[in-house]
C-alpha cells in the first residue's frame, strides 16, 4: 500500500521553488550591490569624462551579465538534477508495480492450471464412477438372474488368483491355500436350505474354481456362477463391486 500511495502523489516542486527563490534573491542582491557601487563611483568620478564612465559601466554590465549567465547555468543544473531525482523515484515505483502485476499474473495462472487439473481429474473420476456403476448394475443383474431360478437368498463369492471372498452377513476373505477354511465356514455359517452361492469367477481362478463349485454342490448348496473381469474389485464398505483402472 505504501508504494501505491507514494506513486499516486504528484511530483513535488518545493525544491525547484526554493532554488528559484534563492537565485532571485542572489540576483537582486547582486544588482543592488552593483547599483550602490556604481553610484559611489559616479560620485567619486563625477568630473571624469563620459568616455571613462561609459567604459566603467560597460565593464560592470559585462560582469553582471557574466554573473547572470553563471546563475542561469546553476539554476538549469539544479532543475535538471531535481527532475532526474523525481524521475528515478517514478521509474522505481512503476517497476515495483509492474513486478506486483506480474506476480499476481503468475498466481492467477497457477490457480487456473490447478483448476484445469482438478476439472480433468473430476471428469476422469466421473467416467470411472460411471463405469463402476455400469459394472455393478451388470453384476447385480447376473446375481438376480441366477438367484431368480430358486427362492433362496444369494450370497456372493468372488474368486481370484489368490483369495476367496464371501459376503455372508459380513465380508470374509480366505487365501487360496486355505480354501478348506472357506468350506468349513460355509458349513458353519451358511445354511444351504436358506442361501444359495453365486460364484463370480475371474479368469485367474479358473484352475480351482470349478472343483470348488463341485464340492459345494456335493455339500447340498445350490450353486450358480458367472465370469467376472479381473479389474473388478469388491468394496467391503459398500459390499459392492468397483472397476479399477
Amino acid at each position: 500500500m505504501s508504494r501505491r500511495a507514494q506513486s499516486s502523489n504528484p511530483v513535488s516542486l518545493f525544491s525547484f521553488q526554493d532554488i528559484i527563490t534563492s537565485v532571485c534573491g542572489i540576483m537582486i542582491l547582486l544588482v543592488l550591490l552593483f547599483a550602490i557601487e556604481m553610484s559611489r563611483h559616479q560620485q567619486k568620478e563625477h568630473d571624469d569624462n563620459d568616455n571613462n564612465v561609459q567604459v566603467s559601466i560597460s565593464q560592470k554590465i559585462e560582469i553582471i551579465e557574466q554573473k547572470l549567465h553563471e546563475a542561469k547555468q546553476q539554476l538549469q543544473q539544479a532543475i535538471e538534477k531535481q527532475i532526474n531525482v523525481n524521475m528515478s523515484y517514478i521509474i522505481s515505483d512503476l517497476n515495483k508495480e509492474l513486478e506486483d502485476v506480474l506476480s499476481k499474473y503468475e498466481e492467477l495462472k497457477d490457480k487456473n492450471d490447478e483448476l484445469t487439473d482438478k476439472k480433468q481429474k473430476t471428469k476422469k473420476e466421473v467416467a470411472e464412477l460411471k463405469k463402476a456403476i455400469d459394472s455393478q448394475k451388470l453384476i447385480n443383474d447376473k446375481i438376480d438372474w441366477i438367484a431368480g431360478e430358486n427362492s433362496k437368498k444369494p450370497i456372493l463369492v468372488i474368486c481370484d488368483a489368490k483369495t476367496i471372498k464371501i459376503t455372508a452377513e459380513d465380508t470374509h476373505e480366505f487365501k487360496l491355500e486355505n480354501k478348506n477354511d472357506f468350506i468349513q465356514f460355509c458349513k458353519n455359517r451358511v445354511d444351504s436350505d436358506v442361501y444359495c452361492l453365486v460364484f463370480m469367477i475371474k479368469p485367474s481362478s479358473v484352475k480351482y474354481s470349478y472343483d470348488l463349485t463341485q464340492k459345494m454342490m456335493k455339500l447340498g448348496y445350490n450353486v450358480g456362477w458367472d465370469p467376472l473381469n479381473e479389474n473388478i474389485t469388491f468394496d467391503k464398505s459398500t459390499k459392492g463391486l468397483n472397476e479399477t483402472m
